[in-house]
C-alpha cells in the first residue's frame, strides 16, 4: 500500500520540528511511482519554501529525471543541486539523497549512485521554519504514488541505501539516526518520532508493486 496523488491539489505534509531541522548529515529516502511521464517538476519530498528563503532540500523528479537540491543559507544563490541522467517514466523507482558536510552531496535511483558531487559542498544545510512535505513543493505536485519515506540525521553509506531500494524497511536500517519514518501504508503515521502528518485534499490509499527484500 502507499498514499496516491493526484498532480494538482493533493499532498501530506508535517510541520516545522526540532526533530526535522537536520543541519548536518542527512539522508532522505522514499519509493515512488509516477501515473504519467513528469515533463514538469514532480515534487516527492521537501522540506523548501523559496519565496520566503526558507529552502533547504529537496527531491524532485524534473523532466522526467531525478533532481535533488539543498542549500546553505536558504537563499537560490546558496542552492546546490545534483541532476540524474536516467529518465524516471512511469516505473516504480527507489529514490535517496546522503550529504556529508563539506565532503560529499549524492543522488540514488533504484540502490545506486545516479549523481554525486564533491564540490563546493557546504559545511551545513539551512534551518528551515517551513514544513516537511510530500508531494508538493510551492505550486508543483506529483501525480503518482509514494511510500517509505525516510529520513536520516547521518550519511547512510551505499551499501545501506542499496539495502532500502530492495525492500528492507527504514526502521531496520541505523535505526539509531532515524528521524522520520512514514511507511504510508494505509494509516498516516510517523512511526519514529510520532510527528502528525496531515493529509491536504484527501489524497488516498493506493495498491503498488511489492517490494521483496
Amino acid at each position: 500500500m502507499a498514499y496516491q496523488f493526484n498532480g494538482t491539489s493533493q499532498y501530506l505534509s508535517i510541520a516545522d520540528n526540532a526533530s526535522l531541522d537536520v543541519t548536518g548529515a542527512l539522508t532522505v529516502a522514499c519509493f515512488a511511482k509516477a501515473n504519467t511521464t513528469i515533463a514538469g517538476t514532480g515534487p516527492l519530498i521537501a522540506k523548501w519554501v523559496g519565496g520566503t528563503n526558507q529552502r533547504s532540500y529537496a527531491i524532485v523528479i524534473y523532466q522526467n529525471k531525478l533532481y535533488i537540491d539543498l542549500a546553505s543559507l536558504g537563499t537560490s544563490a546558496s542552492v546546490i543541486e545534483i541532476a540524474g541522467v536516467t529518465l524516471i517514466g512511469t516505473n516504480q523507482f527507489h529514490c535517496a539523497m546522503s550529504f556529508t558536510p563539506s565532503t560529499n552531496f549524492t543522488a540514488y535511483l533504484n540502490g545506486n549512485v545516479e549523481a554525486t558531487t564533491s564540490s563546493g559542498v557546504p559545511v551545513s544545510i539551512f534551518n528551515s521554519t517551513s514544513p516537511l512535505t510530500i508531494g508538493y513543493l510551492p505550486t508543483n505536485y506529483f501525480p503518482g504514488i509514494i511510500s517509505e519515506v525516510g529520513i536520516w540525521n547521518a550519511a547512510l553509506t551505499a551499501a545501506e541505501i542499496a539495502s532500502l531500494a530492495k525492500g528492507i524497511t527504514c526502521d531496520k536500517i541505523r535505526p539509531q539516526s532515524l528521524v522520520f519514518y512514514a511507511p504510508l501504508v494505509r494509516n498516516l503515521i510517523d512511526q519514529k518520532g510520532g510527528l502528525t502528518i496531515t493529509n491536504n485534499n484527501s489524497a488516498t490509499v493506493a495498491n503498488h508493486p511489492r517490494i521483496y527484500p
